[in-house]
């Protein structure tokens, strides 16, 4: 699930920063109502984890396994 992150830049311009359906990251300007795609992230990019002036820190999904484990108790 990809989400859009609300990032606070100084004390009166606020951007809004998502990743859409095709893995293009973008930028929404508050105050001047501009809107800019900033280009392509990795397929594996779950979220937008922080950014800070043009740096963009994402989390990413490695690899996941299911493990079962079965625990035996002797009465």
């Amino acid at each position: 699930s990809l989400q859009t992150t609300l990032v606070l830049d100084g004390i009166s311009h606020a951007c809004l920063y998502g990743i859409n359906e095709d893995f293009q990251l973008w930028k929404y300007q508050l105050d001047t109502t501009d809107f800019t795609l900033l280009g392509k992230v990795p397929k594996n990019t779950t979220a937008i984890t922080d950014v800070k002036d043009n740096e963009v820190l994402f989390t990413v999904f490695i690899s996941g396994n299911k493990e079962i484990a079965e625990l035996l108790l002797d009465d």
